[in-house]
């Protein structure tokens, strides 16, 4: 839980971007309707909307509406669909060639969050779905994402994940391990996320440098971690260069 109240004046200018969001074009008395705040309140937030290029308005009486420049707000989103979209396909023929699950995960700033998956109820014991969030410094996703971030977005992100997480714990230790993976070409997590799973990922690059990572989880009790590598190390980083929008990217 955050340690601080939200702002509120963001929370409703947030609140009527949302609504505006349903229909074409609304008038104050539509919008005081749909968020019942109060009209002086309701016109200062739309008055900074329109200020700062976000909703216009036209027509007597005046009806506001979205601005193209709202589409800005979703280009991270949009990102990780497109990611989706082109690897899905590429994922489930991996999964029928090697058997064991993946997961492509992207990162959101104290964790990686699954954007798609090959696991299904019952497989491993151990189940996510899309949207579940997973530890960043502990993960094979996690750290395969964070070795090939540029220097100054690697620093800025474990200084976040320090303050949110308290991993991880030993920075120059974990430096050491991105500097493996970065050999490598994949990361391992070998019973560190959990006791029972051992994991090896690689990164997914798009025109803007990383952007998600793929693993392959497999049971501790079946496989041991070098068998893992040894198996599907060189399919996995050639899958996540397929995957690529610069295929051949290492980073």
């Amino acid at each position: 839980m955050p340690s601080y109240e939200p702002i509120n004046a963001l929370v409703r200018g947030l609140t009527v971007l949302e609504v505006m969001s349903t229909q074409e074009a609304f008038s104050v008395k539509e919008l005081h309707a749909r968020t019942g705040m109060p009209k002086p309140s309701l016109i200062r937030i739309l008055e900074t909307l329109i200020a700062t290029g976000y909703i216009s308005a036209s027509g007597d009486p005046l009806r506001y509406r979205l601005s193209p420049r709202c589409l800005l707000l979703s280009s991270g989103v949009n990102r990780v669909s497109v990611l989706v979209d082109r690897i899905t396909p590429l994922l489930s023929r991996f999964q029928s060639e090697i058997r064991w699950p993946s997961d492509v995960a992207v990162f959101d700033r104290d964790a990686m969050v699954i954007a798609a998956t090959t696991r299904r109820p019952g497989m491993l014991s151990i189940n996510r779905q899309v949207g579940s969030r997973v530890p960043v410094a502990t993960t094979g996703v996690g750290r395969a994402y964070l070795a090939f971030l540029p220097e100054p977005q690697l620093m800025e992100s474990l200084q976040t994940l320090r303050e949110l997480t308290a991993t991880p714990a030993d920075v120059n230790g974990f430096m050491d391990i991105l500097a493996q993976v970065r050999v490598r070409g994949y990361s391992v997590s070998d019973q560190e996320h959990h006791p029972r799973v051992r994991t090896i990922a690689a990164p997914i690059f798009d025109e803007g440098g990383v952007v998600a990572a793929i693993n392959i989880i497999a049971l501790s009790e079946v496989i041991t971690i070098a068998e893992l590598e040894d198996q599907y190390g060189s399919q996995l980083t050639e899958l996540a260069k397929e995957m690529s929008v610069r295929p051949g990217c290492s980073g």
